[in-house]
């Protein structure tokens, strides 16, 4: 049976395989990554990044079922998806960072929806190129489920999640806790879509409107272009509780 699928690898050695594989899965390039140690390691607890690489969710279940071998991961951390078709990563080739929320477009704004000051949605440039995500997914009783650290994905095993992603396009969603989050590359532009919580309270986004509690909130910034933005929406839940 091959090795344990990802493993809680040191943050520096997280990112250096990251770097190698471009920010996304050395073989289908999603951005969403884990970490798997496909030659295993003679002593307990050690880390060699030249026996691990950087693969989604997806590709770790299939190397778990011994549908994907040792040596294909050692060819694909060679030659990173990512790597071999540069026009294809998760993006963006403008200098600029614009994300739409609901009709409003944020240019430079990394923090896009933060709840009590605690962001839930951040999306940053690495290399002026490649797109790093920071997610945190609640459930509606206010516990942390799953959460995406510079594109590192952690989550209970024992959640389900279905993750569909293409180039430019990437879905996470957990139909069972009502989770979504959607991100589509158009036109050098983001645009998001999700159904998450916070406390509680469900936070809804959109093409058109973002509900807090099922209240529409930032209608009169639709159809403005707002740059250098510290946060992009933000709310206070004590407001929506009392």
């Amino acid at each position: 049976m091959n090795v344990a699928a990802s493993v809680n690898a040191p943050l520096p050695i997280q990112s250096q395989l990251k770097k190698e594989a471009r920010y996304g899965c050395s073989i289908c390039g999603c951005p969403l990554l884990e970490y798997v140690q496909f030659i295993p390691s003679d002593t307990p607890g050690a880390y060699l990044p030249e026996n691990m690489i950087a693969i989604c969710p997806a590709h770790t279940l299939k190397f778990v079922r011994n549908e994907l071998l040792a040596t294909g991961l050692a060819s694909f951390k060679a030659k990173p998806y990512n790597k071999l078709n540069e026009n294809k990563p998760f993006a963006l080739a403008s200098p600029e960072l614009t994300v739409n929320i609901a009709k409003t477009k944020f240019i430079n704004t990394y923090r896009l929806l933060s709840v009590d000051d605690f962001d839930l949605i951040t999306i940053r440039k690495e290399n002026n190129s490649y797109l790093l995500l920071d997610l945190n997914f609640f459930d509606s009783q206010n516990n942390l489920i799953a959460a995406v650290s510079e594109n590192s994905w952690i989550t209970d095993k024992k959640q389900v999640w279905n993750i569909d992603y293409e180039p430019g396009y990437m879905k996470i969603q957990n139909k069972k806790r009502q989770i979504l989050f959607e991100v589509k590359i158009e036109s050098g532009e983001i645009f998001i879509v999700a159904d998450m919580y916070y406390n509680g309270i469900p936070v809804k986004i959109t093409r058109d409107q973002v509900l807090f509690g099922g209240i529409e909130e930032g209608a009169e910034m639709k159809g403005t272009t707002l740059k250098n933005y510290e946060t992009a929406i933000s709310f206070q839940s004590d407001k929506w509780l009392t």
